[in-house]
């Protein structure tokens, strides 16, 4: 009996492994995404942190509505990239304190990542001019 001739049945495995590499790397991407999507959002709270702090430090000298200004000028950038799903930004001035709020959306990349929402808030006192 020669060894190199199989005998009996011969099984056909031929693209089996293809399957399997296929869902492994499609997984992994998932996962990939997923993470870059995190730190997507954790970019988004800091931009949104110090767009709130840097709009109350206007505001505090130039009122409430150069806040708001200030706000939206810090975040366009942001918005303009697409991954904003909605931002709100309000600002305050009760004669003595220049408050700042922001809330942004960050829509999730994909579906079974859910949306973020950051709210960032800061006050200043009111400086003359």
């Amino acid at each position: 009996m020669d060894p190199h001739v199989p005998s009996g049945r011969v099984r056909r495995e031929g693209g089996s492994g293809t399957v399997a590499t296929t869902l492994a790397v499609a997984l992994g991407l998932v996962f990939v995404v997923s993470v870059a999507n995190l730190i997507v959002y954790q970019y988004i709270a800091v931009v949104s942190h110090a767009a709130v702090d840097d709009g109350v430090r206007i505001g505090s000298v130039d009122g409430a509505s150069a806040c708001e200004q200030a706000i939206g000028e810090l975040l366009a950038p942001l918005v303009s990239g697409g991954s904003i799903g909605d931002v709100a930004v309000r600002c305050s001035n009760n004669g003595a304190v220049v408050a700042g709020e922001v809330r942004v959306v960050a829509k999730g990349w994909l579906p079974l990542v859910p949306d973020h929402v950051v709210t960032a808030s800061a006050g200043s006192a009111r400086e003359a001019p």
